[in-house]
């Protein structure tokens, strides 16, 4: 996994995108993934992963 995190930050940086922009991006995903699924979706799982692959890619503490 770092080393694929490793690859997409080598190519997000470039583009010098905002964190902030993952963050708006995550609520648009979870609300929905979570609509499609309903009760069986579990947003805090989803939200760790997430957090793991954003703070990856971005490379920002806002996703501890």
């Amino acid at each position: 996994l770092d080393a694929d995190l490793a690859h997409l930050k080598s190519q997000h940086d470039p583009r010098t995108i905002d964190p902030v922009n993952f963050v708006v991006f995550r609520k648009a995903l979870i609300a929905t993934v979570a609509g499609t699924f309903g009760v069986c979706f579990d947003v805090p799982a989803w939200q760790g992963c997430y957090n793991i692959i954003a703070k990856g890619i971005t490379g920002s503490d806002i996703f501890d």
